[in-house]
């Protein structure tokens, strides 16, 4: 977003930024909930021994959703703008961008499906920390709030890149 050199564009690139650390720390949250347990290497480790949560679910859909850019996460609305002034510019690179973001979307819900839906059974006693759980739901919270509403922060960063 940022090299299309144009407002949309630049304002895409920094949304794009925003909501990027906003999922990764949903997600790095939503993975803290495993607790001590979760001490493997590997992956396929922490897939095998891991018994997800309610919350964790919800921590990583959300958190997956908004990094593949599906509304209405913000994500979505990071992405839109950056979309928009590529296809601008070229059509076939606007269609790689989506396609891009499809398989992102398809690789978090393959990891959704395996820690949460072929997972042995749901550990409900696991729930121990009520900051945690919190901290997820405040995060995902806002991930969704800012792609229902994402005036407020459209607005002041459309004002900073006036200038620009």
């Amino acid at each position: 977003g940022l090299s299309t050199a144009d407002a949309v564009g630049s304002m895409g690139g920094v949304l794009a930024a925003l909501s990027q650390v906003l999922a990764s720390l949903i997600l790095l949250f939503s993975f803290a909930s495993l607790g001590s347990r979760a001490k493997m290497l590997t992956v396929e480790e922490v897939l095998a021994r891991a018994r997800p949560t309610p919350l964790m679910a919800l921590g990583l859909a959300i958190g997956g959703l908004t990094i593949a850019g599906v509304p209405p996460t913000s994500g979505f609305i990071a992405r839109w703008p950056v979309y928009q002034a590529v296809a601008e510019l070229n059509a076939w690179m606007g269609l790689m961008l989506v396609l891009a973001s499809a398989l992102t979307f398809l690789c978090y819900l393959r990891l959704f499906h395996r820690l949460c839906v072929e997972a042995p059974a749901w550990d409900v006693s696991q729930g121990k920390s009520l900051a945690l759980g919190g901290v997820i739901l405040a995060l995902a919270g806002l991930s969704i709030a800012g792609g229902l509403y994402p005036s407020p922060v459209v607005d002041v960063l459309a004002d900073a890149l006036k200038g620009v």
